[in-house]
């Protein structure tokens, strides 16, 4: 873990053997965009980050990273550095399953906004990472205030990072009083298309879907 970590710093990890990842599976949270990523060898190089000051940052490396063996690791790996003073310790872990209770593999987890849900059909997570080939995922590096974000889970097979309510099978989590072990049910997306999203009175979501989830 680092801190004060330079905003405009290219950030080399290198490992002890030969490695082998997506590109794509080098996720960077709280989401940011425009920076390239070059494998090569023994090294990961991340460069032209536009990181913001004072800020937590976490980086994932996806399912797909392995080395030259084809070794992949048991659990995913991650990095957590920060460009301020400290470093946020919030954490949140659990499992992605299917309705047939089979762990789901690089699935997207993610905390949205609430608001954000309100007015696109395509919104991103702040703050995300993924499933291993256990369907266990880590995240980490998020606010104090967990209440005003919607845990969701979703596919995202092209990485785009955007949530398409009526094309990815999806699922939903709760955030509060969840630090480990919470278990998020993920759906077929044909069954699970998600008709009205609105919120009561008292400042609840109440998400309403066209079809039944099982």
């Amino acid at each position: 873990m680092e801190t004060n970590v330079q905003i405009e710093s290219p950030i080399l990890l290198r490992f002890n053997r030969k490695i082998r990842i997506s590109e794509k599976d080098v996720l960077i949270s709280p989401r940011i965009s425009g920076f390239e990523v070059r494998v090569k060898g023994k090294e990961i190089a991340i460069k032209s980050l536009r990181l913001e000051k004072d800020r937590t940052y976490l980086i994932t490396l996806g399912p797909s990273l392995q080395d030259q063996f084809g070794s992949t690791p048991s659990k995913p790996l991650q990095l957590i550095f920060s460009t301020g003073d400290s470093i946020s310790n919030s954490s949140l872990s659990g499992y992605v399953v299917g309705p047939d209770l089979i762990p789901k593999e690089s699935v997207i987890v993610g905390l949205f906004e609430h608001f954000s849900m309100e007015f696109s059909d395509t919104v991103s997570p702040i703050y995300f990472t993924t499933t291993d080939k256990n369907g266990l995922f880590i995240l980490r590096g998020f606010p104090d205030n967990i209440e005003k974000f919607v845990l969701i889970a979703f596919a995202d097979p092209d990485r785009s990072l955007l949530l398409s309510t009526k094309k990815e099978g999806r699922g939903f989590g709760s955030c509060e009083g969840m630090k480990d072990n919470c278990v998020i049910f993920l759906t077929d997306a044909q069954r699970n298309n998600i008709k009205e999203i609105r919120r009561d009175r008292e400042g609840f979501y109440e998400i309403e879907f066209q079809m039944g989830l099982i």
